[in-house]
């Protein structure tokens, strides 16, 4: 049995290499579905439902959380329920650094008032994603598989890209890289020197 689930995308930082990302993460998510329902009819969860707040893993440290979303998901009836806590887990994680029931359970000092104090993250190769709906344990197990699983089918469909593509040295359609880094040698400097050939 698979839940009813409801994903929003809310940016894609591989239009060109992956432009099915909205399919990709249901496919994740379903697995996460079908999971959570298995493991609530065994008695092991308490509920049907979970919330995932997935972070872009290409955003700088310089952009904002808030900015740095990539999808909210919402599984089973009570999901939306959970994605304030999802998010905040998520936020605590990358604004400080480390996972949120760490902070949570060894590092109060840490977080301010209005501050999530429960629960698990999961950093997964630079991935970070929210969980809520079940115990802390629960939650970071339904986080570290989804970003795993979400880092595994991004990586194999820019492989496939790679494969359709040919040679070059750029994720991009073009074939072109961005204008920050093609036009380094462009930059104004303060000052420059030029040898002649012996």
């Amino acid at each position: 049995m698979t839940l009813a689930f409801e994903i929003r995308l809310v940016t894609n930082p591989w239009p060109d290499t992956v432009p099915s990302l909205l399919d990709l993460l249901a496919t994740a998510t379903r697995r996460r579905a079908e999971h959570i329902a298995e493991q609530a009819a065994e008695g092991n969860y308490r509920r049907e439902s979970l919330a995932l707040v997935l972070l872009d893993p290409t955003a700088p440290l310089s952009r904002p959380t808030g900015d740095a979303v990539l999808a909210v998901i919402s599984i089973g009836e009570e999901g939306t329920r959970f994605a304030p806590n999802a998010m905040a887990k998520a936020a605590e994680h990358r604004d400080h650094g480390l996972e949120c029931g760490a902070l949570a359970l060894t590092q109060k000092h840490r977080l301010s008032d209005g501050d999530f104090r429960n629960g698990f993250s999961a950093e997964v190769n630079g991935t970070i994603v929210g969980a809520s709906g079940q115990n802390s344990l629960q939650d970071q197990l339904e986080a570290t598989l989804f970003a795993a699983e979400f880092n595994y089918e991004v990586a194999r469909a820019r492989s496939d890209w790679e494969e359709q593509q040919g040679r070059g040295g750029w994720f991009s359609a073009a074939g072109e890289g961005k204008a920050s880094y093609t036009g380094i040698w462009a930059t104004s400097a303060l000052a420059s020197f030029r040898s002649d050939a012996d």
